[in-house]
């Protein structure tokens, strides 16, 4: 009888990137640029300064340590996570949203193709005009709850955030972060070419909704299409209309519904309002949030607390991964390989030709973006080269921005060392996920060269 392939844990494929990375560090010369401080602040690149190095490889040894050593670096993240998971830990015990969503149930699933557009439309809106990302983490359960209410799965509620939030903040209209850093280090005038990246958002988050329906629609005809399906796991659990009934959602639990909701919009504001972008604080705050909601709902300090261990319990997986991923960037960075891999793309792209030119700096962002994740830090690392490039390749600067943009957005959701942490914040295996998410990735690979080409060749500018 055939052994049937089974896709290699999560772990299995982090500590695999991990080995490449130190190989990296053997195999590539070990280089650096000088950095300066411009006026604003920002560490920039040096053009033209690129100098090779003595050898720095990293020993198997220094590969083990990098993993404990990628935990401490990555430990804000991973407490951020822990604390999300223990908070809505706390929610979950109070069970008032299934019993919420119960009780409206076949509403919902009768809207839920207006409902996804809805939802992935103001997520996309808070990454396009307020570069908001990490933010949107405390959303995911909420709207993974939701989506399994309508009849669909994880993948389709964590798409409903984080996928619709990475395209707005990739297209990024009015995006500080990313547009807003990079026209200002391409001494562009600042949210320029705005009626273009507004098209490009349309067209990207357009595609990415259709795609979303369209397997939301496969599940809910055939559940077993889904990427997360188990047949053992459906016969076990019961749906939600047979667990609860419209008798469930008392008084109280309408009140502590309320005190839920009332949470949710003083974070919204928060977050817009008073610019609590900082996971901590957003932490903290989610963490008071639950204990008040499970108050109102007579919830005891013991079961609160058993609510916050089961809720840390299980986003611990997630956040180990956070910090394993982390070691891959601490052992390229110990190598001194990044600042090479950086040199020789720029060789590459100011050999070619215009068109192909531009294709190559957003396939180098793509790629770079494993690397780097941050989309201001890599900005500051790699604009400064690709501004120059740009010019000597008669590529416009603001082609260039944007095919930055573009490679640094949905990328960040297909790289672990920045798809795990919102991961884990939904339970969702990296595995399954990209899986679903390939095709997409593919679908946005091409329409994002071929806008960037275009944009080329019409001379996208002002300059």
């Amino acid at each position: 009888m055939k052994k049937q392939f089974q896709a290699p844990h999560v772990l299995v494929l982090v500590v695999v990137m991990i080995a490449l990375a130190a190989l990296l560090t053997w195999v590539l010369p070990a280089g650096s640029y000088n950095r300066y401080v411009d006026e604003n602040g920002v560490t920039l690149v040096e053009e033209g300064s690129y100098q090779q190095m003595e050898q720095t490889p990293v020993g198997p040894f220094e590969m083990l340590q990098a993993i404990p050593n990628g935990l401490v670096e990555a430990a804000s993240i991973v407490s951020i996570i822990l604390m999300y998971g223990g908070a809505f830990g706390i929610i979950n015990h109070t069970q008032v949203v299934e019993i919420g969503i119960a009780s409206s149930i076949e509403k919902m699933r009768r809207f839920s193709a207006l409902i996804i557009p809805v939802i992935m439309l103001l997520f996309s809106l808070m990454g396009a005009m307020l570069g908001i990302s990490e933010s949107c983490y405390a959303f995911i359960p909420l709207c993974i709850l939701l989506a399994k209410a309508m009849g669909y799965d994880a993948i389709v509620g964590f798409a409903m955030v984080m996928l619709a939030n990475i395209i707005g903040f990739a297209a990024g209209p009015m995006n500080m972060y990313t547009t807003g850093i990079s026209q200002q280090i391409a001494q562009l005038p600042l949210f320029s070419g705005l009626g273009v990246r507004i098209a490009v958002y349309a067209l990207l988050l357009g595609v990415s909704i259709l795609y979303v329906l369209w397997y939301g629609w496969r599940i809910k005809r055939d559940p077993s299409r889904s990427l997360l399906y188990s047949a053992e796991a459906r016969e076990e659990e019961e749906s939600m209309e047979a667990r609860y009934s419209a008798a469930d959602f008392t008084f109280r639990k309408k009140c502590t519904l309320t005190a839920l909701l009332a949470g949710f919009i003083g974070l919204i504001y928060g977050i817009v309002r008073l610019g609590w972008w900082q996971g901590s604080t957003i932490g903290g705050y989610l963490l008071g949030m639950a204990i008040l909601v499970a108050a109102v709902d007579g919830k005891r300090p013991n079961e609160m607390a058993k609510g916050f261990v089961d809720g840390a319990k299980g986003v611990l997986m997630g956040a180990l991964m956070v910090g394993f991923a982390r070691a891959i960037i601490l052992i390229l960075t110990a190598g001194n390989v990044i600042d090479t891999l950086l040199f020789y793309a720029s060789i590459l792209i100011s050999r070619t030709t215009s068109g192909v030119a531009a294709a190559a700096i957003y396939v180098f962002t793509f790629f770079f973006n494993f690397v780097v994740p941050s989309g201001s830090g890599k900005a500051a690392i790699v604009m400064p080269l690709i501004t120059p490039m740009a010019d000597m390749a008669d590529v416009t600067r603001q082609t260039a921005v944007l095919a930055y943009q573009l490679g640094d957005g949905p990328t960040n959701l297909f790289w672990p060392t920045a798809a795990l942490a919102p991961l884990a914040m939904g339970g969702v295996p990296y595995s399954k996920w990209i899986r679903w998410y390939l095709p997409l990735t593919a679908i946005l690979f091409v329409l994002s060269i071929l806008v960037i080409v275009i944009c080329n060749q019409v001379g996208y500018g002002p300059f």
